[in-house]
């Protein structure tokens, strides 16, 4: 399984079936400010597009690219099944959390 680290975002991932999970969160980086992120949780989509089915490269340059506006959002599922959408706005170093929908633990 390949590892990536996200310096812009503030975390590193591992490769798992599923999606990407989340093996550190870097003090005072994007992703821990959320306060919505754990290591353990579940990546499954970056910037509303689904990961499951692409190749690392693929996923990092989705990480990498940002609206309009300077934003990357990642759909993350934590430990108890719950999808929320973290915002992540790598110009202004901000981050917001959007509920989605939960799942299953």
């Amino acid at each position: 399984m390949a590892h990536v680290d996200l310096p812009a975002l503030g975390l590193a991932l591992l490769e798992a079936p599923d999606g990407l999970v989340v093996t550190s969160l870097d003090h005072g980086g994007l992703a821990e400010k959320s306060g919505q992120m754990a290591i353990g949780d579940l990546v499954v989509a970056i910037n509303d597009i689904g990961i499951e089915d692409k190749e690392l490269p693929d996923i990092v340059r989705l990480s990498e690219s940002v609206d309009h506006k300077g934003l990357c959002r990642l759909h993350v599922i934590n430990h108890t099944g719950v999808e929320t959408v973290v915002t992540l706005d790598v110009t202004d170093n901000i981050s917001s959390v959007s509920p989605v929908k939960s799942y299953p633990a």
